[in-house]
């Protein structure tokens, strides 16, 4: 089997995508319950917004290392399925 480098899966479609799409949904849903005060009001100042982009950044950094921790494991496990077998 083929060594996949570690940017490779970083920049896999798949794991992109996943990190994305989690980072997309549970930091719009934490950027409401932290900031929807300040958003709803239109009160919106530099540090909030930094802090709000933050909020999208965690989520994508979790997911991403999660997807490629997992993809290391499974490229581990599957190259040692091909080791020969002491019985």
């Amino acid at each position: 089997m083929k060594h996949i480098s570690l940017r490779e899966l970083i920049f896999a479609a798949n794991v992109q995508t996943s990190a994305i799409s989690t980072s997309l949904v549970v930091g719009s849903l934490l950027a409401l319950v932290n900031h929807g005060g300040n958003i709803m009001a239109g009160t919106l100042n530099y540090g909030t917004v930094l802090k709000i982009l933050l909020t999208y950044a965690v989520p994508y950094c979790v997911a991403l290392n999660t997807s490629v921790s997992a993809m290391k494991a499974m490229s581990v496990a599957t190259n040692s399925e091909d080791e020969p077998k002491i019985h």
